[in-house]
């Protein structure tokens, strides 16, 4: 055999190793709904995925959209410390998007299952299957406002930044307090 179709061969074996995994993630994640979603990019994962370990406190948590921008839909975000999602230590029910950040930190220490289930013409899903993760005990806490608060901050006239000239010195004096940032002058 030549070193040039062995090499092909190889090279075929390699991303066929690559690719096996996402596939059978893909089709992980989509099995809890009975919902086919493309593996086209256009969809995002379910996160924290199964088994994560989050140095932000708290996780970002974001799923796969369901139906499309004009259907009327709502999610139910739920986070337990048991897999069968029965000790509920925080829930979030009636949102608009499929993604959450969530205002407060959340222990560290003990192990977490999340889901989500959705609303849509009169019909709930079941919940998602129930993702594990924890907070790593020297995660960073980087709290947001609910999506809803964080748009209402957002200036009505351009440009649409962080910050405006009004806001400027408030958040400078931010970046002075935080041990963490590099000043912003």
């Amino acid at each position: 055999m030549s070193k040039k179709l062995l090499s092909l061969i190889l090279a075929v074996c390699i991303i066929a190793s690559v690719m096996a995994p996402l596939a059978s993630a893909a089709a992980e994640h989509d099995k809890a709904w009975g919902i086919d979603f493309p593996s086209n990019g256009l969809y995002m994962w379910f996160q924290p995925k199964d088994n994560y370990v989050s140095i932000q406190n708290p996780p970002d948590f974001k799923w796969h959209q369901v139906g499309s921008l004009s259907d009327t839909i709502t999610y139910d975000l739920i986070i337990c410390t048991d897999p069968e999602l029965k000790n509920v230590k925080y829930r979030k029910d009636g949102l608009k998007y499929n993604f959450h950040n969530f205002d407060h930190p959340f222990e560290t220490g003990i192990q977490y299952w999340w889901a989500v289930r959705y609303h849509m013409g009169g019909q709930t899903s079941g919940w998602s299957d129930a993702r594990r993760f924890r907070i790593s005990p020297d995660a960073q806490e980087f709290l947001l406002p609910d999506t809803e608060g964080l748009l209402a901050r957002v200036p009505k006239t351009h440009p649409r930044i962080h910050t405006t000239l009004e806001g400027l010195e408030e958040f400078r004096a931010l970046a002075d307090t935080d041990p963490n940032s590099k000043a912003v002058k």
